[in-house]
C-alpha cells in the first residue's frame, strides 16, 4: 500500500472512530435523560409546610431554607463535619414570574429538577456540569480563606452585588459570622461548629482537620465556571478527598422521600439575627 493509500486508510478510520464516540455521547445523554427528570415530572416525593425562597438574590444574599436543605442534605448523604453549597447551584429555574417562591404542599420531582437546574440532567435543562458531592478534609485557615471568598462580592449593605456564584449555603452544623463593612479579606469574624456548648473554629490554625462536603466542580475545573476559579484552588490545599459517586439531584429525591413533611426551615428578614448559620453584619 502506497503512502497516500496508507493516509486515506487512516482519515477514515479516524472518521469512523470519532462518528463511534458521539453516538456513545448521544447513548450516554439518553440514559441520563431516562434516570434524571425534566421540570415537568409529576411523580410526588414529598412535601414542605411553609413555602421556600427560590429567587436568585436570596440565595445569594443571605441563608435560605432551600440552601440549608441542599447542604444538610449533602451532610446527611456524607457524614461530613458540615456542608457548603453555592448560590446558583440552588435556585429556581427558570425564574417564576409569581416571585420565585416554592410553595407549601406537595413536592415533585420536577420540583427538584428546577431547583437544581445544574444537577438534574434533563433535556429540557440540560445540566452543563453535573458534579457528584465529594468530602475532603479542610484545616481553620483554609476553612476562613472558603468563606472569605463566599463573602468577596457582597457589598457593604449586605445586597449581593455580584457574589450569586461564590456565596455559599451552609448546612446546620456550622455557623458562620461575617461582616461585609469590612475590606474583602478580612470579613469573616468567627465560626463555630455548632455542638453543645458551640466549638469555635481557631481561623488561623493549620492543623486541626474537618470533613467538608462540597460538590465536585468546587475542586475540579470545569471550563465556563468562572466564579468557582477561587475556589478550585483554594480546596486544592484541602486533602482525602472521597467522591460519594452520589449527584445532589439524587441526594435530594433521597431526603423527601425519608424525612418529608419539612417544616419552616428560616428564610429570614434580618440575615444579622445572631441564631442564623450565616450572621451578617452590614450598614
Amino acid at each position: 500500500m502506497n503512502r497516500k493509500n496508507k493516509a486515506r486508510l487512516f482519515l477514515s478510520i479516524m472518521a469512523m472512530a470519532l462518528l463511534a464516540l458521539q453516538a456513545c455521547g448521544s447513548l450516554n445523554v439518553r440514559n441520563n435523560d431516562e434516570k434524571y427528570t425534566p421540570y415537568t415530572d409529576t411523580t410526588v416525593i414529598g412535601s414542605i409546610t411553609w413555602p421556600w425562597k427560590t429567587h436568585y438574590s436570596n440565595m445569594a444574599s443571605c441563608q435560605t431554607a432551600l440552601g440549608t436543605f441542599a447542604a444538610n442534605t449533602m451532610r446527611w448523604k456524607t457524614g461530613a463535619d458540615f456542608a457548603v453549597v453555592n448560590a446558583g447551584t440552588v435556585r429556581w429555574n427558570p425564574p417564576d414570574p409569581a416571585g420565585d417562591i416554592l410553595p407549601a404542599g406537595l413536592i415533585t420531582k420536577g420540583d427538584v429538577a428546577r431547583f437544581l437546574p445544574y444537577d438534574n440532567l434533563s433535556g429540557i435543562a440540560p445540566a452543563t456540569n453535573p458534579a457528584t458531592i465529594v468530602t475532603l478534609s479542610l484545616n481553620g485557615a483554609v476553612i476562613k480563606e472558603m468563606f472569605e471568598n463566599s463573602f468577596s462580592r457582597m457589598l457593604a449593605d449586605g445586597t449581593p452585588g455580584t457574589s450569586y456564584g461564590r456565596f455559599l449555603q451552609v448546612s446546620g452544623e456550622i455557623q458562620v459570622f461575617a461582616d461585609v463593612t469590612k475590606p474583602v479579606g478580612s470579613r469573616i469574624t468567627a465560626i463555630y461548629i455548632r455542638s453543645t456548648p458551640p466549638t469555635p473554629i481557631d481561623l488561623t490554625d493549620t492543623t486541626k482537620l474537618y470533613r467538608v462536603a462540597v460538590l465536585k466542580k468546587y475542586i475540579k475545573d470545569a471550563p465556563g465556571y468562572a466564579d468557582y476559579d477561587k475556589y478550585w484552588n483554594i480546596l486544592a490545599q484541602g486533602s482525602n478527598v472521597v467522591d460519594s459517586t452520589i449527584y445532589l439531584y439524587d441526594a435530594a429525591v433521597d431526603a423527601f422521600l425519608k424525612f418529608s413533611p419539612f417544616a419552616d426551615m428560616g428564610d429570614p428578614a434580618d440575615c444579622s439575627d445572631p441564631t442564623l448559620n450565616l450572621v451578617i453584619t452590614h450598614q
